[in-house]
């Protein structure tokens, strides 16, 4: 549910997915006597097989002692512990930062849902076929970490929800300045004379 100038806007969110955009594909694969294979894993001593399902992931202290999962606490870089974040759906979502085309290009986007508005939608549906965007902490389930959801109508002026993370641009730079090198000696006229075969 949304909520923007004093009116709450109930939507049904649908997922877009490839197989929705362009069908599906599954590939089965089989022995010479048409009996289904089961994908298997070797094992680190390079001789056991490990069927699915057959491996487990858990979590344990320095000393590799086994730590119940329940008594784990997400905690930020500094060690301060983290506030839990509350399911988008448990309250309706204030529309009250509006974004740009490029905070929207700044995030990597995970997720694209079309929005079935109810009734009473009128309004916002008209603000976003001018090109409004909103910009709004969104949580699927709840949690730990919030994602970016973004509001926003298509060309057709249909609503939709993109979740995203912001992009992380890592540059890669010089360390070190260059080292000066010496220039070679021209003979005069040579720098005009053109070397076809480079």
């Amino acid at each position: 549910m949304f909520r923007h100038a004093g009116a709450e806007v109930r939507c049904q969110p649908v997922k877009v997915d490839r197989s929705k955009l362009y069908g599906s594909v599954e590939i089965e694969a089989a022995d010479d006597q048409g009996r289904p294979l089961e994908l298997a894993t070797i094992g680190p001593d390079g001789h056991t097989l490990i069927a699915a399902g057959g491996r487990a992931m858990a979590f344990v202290n320095p000393d590799r002692n086994w730590i119940d999962r329940g008594r784990l606490r997400p905690v930020d870089p500094e060690g301060r512990p983290l506030a839990e974040v509350p399911s988008s759906f448990d309250e309706p979502i204030q529309l009250e930062t509006p974004a740009t085309i490029d905070d929207l290009l700044d995030h990597q986007v995970k997720s694209i849902y079309y929005l079935e508005m109810d009734a009473g939608a009128e309004a916002l549906l008209a603000l976003l076929a001018k090109g409004a965007i909103f910009r709004f902490p969104f949580a699927w389930r709840g949690g730990w970490i919030s994602d970016v959801g973004f509001l926003l109508a298509g060309q057709d002026d249909r609503p939709f929800l993109l979740v995203a993370q912001p992009t992380t641009l890592h540059f890669v730079g010089l360390d070190q300045a260059a080292s000066v090198v010496e220039e070679e000696a021209v003979e005069p006229g040579a720098e005009e004379e053109i070397n076809f075969g480079l």
